[in-house]
């Protein structure tokens, strides 16, 4: 679990992506976070848990050429 901020404010609707890196074994994890820009991840189907290691984090969420909130159809 975790929290998200951007310029001190909580990050809604970002999606949270662990890719293993080094000699960490897994297929990662997945998260989204919620209105107070905390997440939880999940690990992949089929497995039970998250392995201990080194991660690399990425952050992302859309946004439309205005900077509102992309809504998916």
């Amino acid at each position: 679990t975790g929290a998200v901020t951007l310029d001190g404010q909580p990050l809604d609707g970002a999606g949270v992506t662990f890719t293993p890196t080094g000699d960490t074994r897994g297929r990662g994890a997945v998260g989204r976070t919620g209105p107070d820009g905390r997440y939880s991840l999940a690990p992949p189907p089929g497995d039970v848990r998250i392995p201990a290691g080194s991660y690399k984090v990425t952050v992302s969420r859309y946004v439309m050429p205005d900077g509102s909130a992309f809504t998916p159809n």
